[in-house]
């Protein structure tokens, strides 16, 4: 029977964390609002080993991961025309990379001399 509470859970208040500038907040509010309770609070819980100190770190390591996915920048969106243009180069440079494979495979093939069937 695992009579050991190793278990941990970190409670982080967003709004009252000194160490975080306002936009930061807004960002961590907007980007993570469905990980928040309705008073503001984010509960992250850790259990992955069976030390308590373990898993204390990798609570505020969650924590951290977090914050950084929401201040990291959002990906460019693209237009539709250059989306066209992308599709259009890959296109190309398929093309031409199976052009210099059937030179190639001639050059292979011219070097074998004549066959007798």
């Amino acid at each position: 029977v695992n009579k050991v509470a190793t278990k941990v859970d970190l409670r982080f208040h967003v709004e009252s964390a000194t160490w975080l500038s306002p936009e930061v907040k807004a960002k961590v509010v907007e980007k993570l609002g469905s990980e928040l309770t309705k008073d503001g609070w984010m509960v992250v819980k850790s259990d992955r080993t069976r030390s308590q100190l373990m898993n204390q770190a990798d609570a505020i390591e969650k924590l951290r991961a977090a914050v950084r996915f929401a201040i990291a920048p959002t990906k460019p969106k693209f237009t539709a025309e250059e989306l066209e243009k992308f599709r259009k180069g890959k296109l190309k440079a398929s093309r031409e990379r199976l052009h210099s494979k059937r030179i190639r495979s001639s050059v292979k093939a011219d070097r074998q001399g004549p066959r007798d069937d």
